[in-house]
C-alpha cells in the first residue's frame, strides 16, 4: 500500500491511510483519495475518487465509496458506481461493455458475478438497456435482468433499430459479441418500418427467443399467445 500519509493503531491492528492511495493485491489495485484497513477482519474502506482496476480482466469501476470484505470475497461500491470493461472481437475490433447503476456488488466466489441495483444503464455496441437490477456473470459472458416487485417497469432493451420489452431477460455472449437473448413473461418487440415513417412493427407473446451471428440478428422464435401487428 502506497499512500502520503499513515496511521497505523497498533492496539486495533488497523491503519487509516491518506491521500494519494494505491493498494495492491494479486488480483486488483485500488486507488482512493483515503483508505480505512482494519486487518484482523481482513476488510477496508475506501473513500471519495474510488477507483478499483482488474487487468486481467480489462475492467474498472468507479465510485465514491467502496466497502471490501476479504473473508466472504465480497466487495460493494456505492455513489454513482460506474463499471468500464474492454474487449475485442475476433475481427480486432474494440468492445466496450458500460454498466452504471447506483450500487454495484461484487461476488468473487464460483459465479464471480457483478449485481447491478437502481436505476441501472448498459451500453455494449449497438445494445442498450434500462433496468432495475442486473446479474452480469463474467466468466459465462452472460447478463440477466428482470423486473422485481418493487419495480414501476419491465427492463427495456435497444438492439439497433429494436426496442425489447420483458419482465426477465437474459443476454448471451460469445467470444465478446452478442450471441442470443431470451426475454420471458410479456414479451415485446417494437421494430421502425423503413418503409413507412412514424409506423412501427410489433410483435408480442409469452417468450421471445433472438439469435445473432455476425452480421446482427438472424432469427427471431416468439411462443405463447403470439400477436404481431
Amino acid at each position: 500500500m502506497h499512500s502520503d500519509f499513515l496511521t497505523y493503531y497498533d492496539d486495533e491492528d488497523s491503519a487509516v491511510a491518506v491521500g494519494h492511495v494505491v493498494i495492491k493485491d494479486t488480483s486488483s489495485i485500488v486507488f482512493a483519495d483515503s483508505l480505512i484497513h482494519l486487518r484482523n477482519d481482513q476488510t477496508s474502506f475506501a473513500y471519495k475518487n474510488v477507483s478499483v482496476v482488474d487487468p486481467k480482466n480489462k475492467l474498472v469501476i468507479f465510485g465514491d465509496q467502496l466497502e471490501n470484505y476479504q473473508k466472504t470475497q465480497y466487495s460493494k461500491v456505492q455513489g454513482n458506481p460506474f463499471l468500464i470493461k474492454l474487449d475485442t472481437t475476433k475481427s480486432g475490433v474494440l468492445d466496450t461493455l458500460i454498466i452504471s447503476s447506483k450500487l454495484m456488488e461484487a461476488y468473487r466466489d464460483s459465479t464471480k458475478r457483478l449485481v447491478a441495483t437502481d436505476s441501472v444503464k448498459i451500453v455494449r455496441g449497438d445494445f442498450a438497456s434500462l433496468n432495475g437490477y442486473t446479474v452480469y456473470y463474467q466468466k459465462d459472458q452472460h447478463l440477466f435482468t428482470y423486473r422485481r416487485d418493487a419495480d414501476l417497469r419491465s427492463p427495456v432493451l435497444w438492439n439497433e433499430n429494436t426496442q425489447l420489452i420483458g419482465d426477465t431477460v437474459n443476454i448471451f455472449t460469445q467470444d465478446n459479441r452478442l450471441q442470443k437473448m431470451i426475454i420471458n413473461s410479456n414479451a415485446l418487440i417494437v421494430t421502425d418500418n423503413k418503409n413507412y415513417p412514424f409506423r412501427f412493427d410489433q410483435i408480442s407473446g409469452k417468450d421471445i427467443k433472438m439469435f445473432f451471428g455476425e452480421n446482427g440478428l438472424e432469427l427471431i422464435e416468439v411462443k405463447g399467445n403470439v400477436l404481431s401487428i
